[in-house]
């Protein structure tokens, strides 16, 4: 069985993607735990070190995601796919966002020490995909223009951009714009 404070931080994570940091309280994780607030507050005194422990949960959870999709796709292209595959399904199925999209949304809000956390986050995801852009170029799987960060920036931008309108418009917006970027990322006409 999960000790008490992975089972804090697991729940807080699944609100930290539902709701948003700024819209769950201790009383919310106190109520689903069948806990007191007390004992929440034992392990995490203030709301910035349960804040801090979901961008350390975070950071393992793009890991993990990260290494997952590399043991198991070979391709460049089919990497950057399960990557955009697995937020979809994330976005649709379960409806939750990824962490890093739920802190942006309240980064002006969040403490100046979780917010270099998430600027850390932002540089681990955007190296991770730059790096699949450069092995892409490297292997001739991927013919792209200018600079493989750029690249990777316009790829994470317009992926968590399709994903936001695939909430309301349906997966059709999220696919009509990922099959843009494989043709500039593959040079496909």
């Amino acid at each position: 069985m999960q000790n008490r404070k992975q089972q804090i931080v697991e729940l807080a994570s699944d609100l930290l993607r539902t709701r948003g940091y700024t819209d769950f309280s201790y009383q919310d994780l106190a109520r689903e735990l069948g806990i007191a607030k007390a004992s929440i507050h034992h392990h995490f005194p203030k709301k910035d070190d349960l804040g801090m422990a979901l961008c350390h949960w975070s950071q393992d959870w793009l890991d993990r995601a990260f290494n997952r999709i590399e043991d198991n796709h070979d391709h460049a292209w089919d990497r950057l796919e399960a990557y955009l595959e697995g937020s979809l399904y994330w976005i649709m199925q379960e409806k939750k966002v990824c962490p890093l999209c739920a802190f942006h949304h309240d980064l002006n809000l969040l403490p100046s020490e979780m917010q270099e956390a998430v600027k850390e986050l932002d540089a681990f995801e955007i190296q991770w995909v730059r790096r699949i852009f450069e092995e892409g170029k490297d292997r001739q799987e991927l013919h792209f223009e200018g600079e493989a960060l750029a690249n990777a920036y316009l790829f994470i931008c317009t992926a968590k951009g399709a994903l936001y309108f695939a909430q309301s418009q349906g997966p059709e917006a999220f696919h009509c714009s990922i099959k843009q970027l494989k043709r500039l990322a593959t040079g496909q006409t």
